[in-house]
């Protein structure tokens, strides 16, 4: 099943199935990028959408990862525009469901001007 078959950036809402995240981490990696790994069990994840938000409320996109027959993902997300910086991975499954980690946040300790 294409990724192009799914509609995830609207406003009509997609069901969740829960999640099957083993893990999620979200730490620092350089100067003003995240970079964020999970792993998860699920074998109908066929792509990941990685979201961020800077208030914990609102959620865009941030980019996509495909599915592969691995376990665990990795993502490096640069240019951030604030300090504060929450995160959520959404995997899309085969029967379009969604599978929602947990948000996690990250915290930049120097001046992001």
């Amino acid at each position: 099943m294409a990724l192009s078959s799914f509609t995830i950036f609207t406003s009509k809402p997609i069901p969740s199935s829960g999640g099957s995240y083993e893990y999620f981490r979200v730490h620092p990696q350089g100067y003003n990028c995240a970079g964020l790994q999970w792993a998860t069990s699920s074998k109908e994840v066929i792509a990941f959408v990685i979201e961020r938000s800077y208030d914990g409320v609102e959620f865009e996109p941030a980019g996509q990862v495909m599915a592969t027959r691995s376990k665990s993902y990795r993502f490096k997300d640069c240019d951030l525009q604030h300090n504060m910086v929450y995160y959520r991975v959404i995997g899309l499954t085969t029967g379009r469901q969604t599978e929602d980690s947990p948000i996690e946040e990250i915290y930049f300790h120097h001046s992001m001007d």
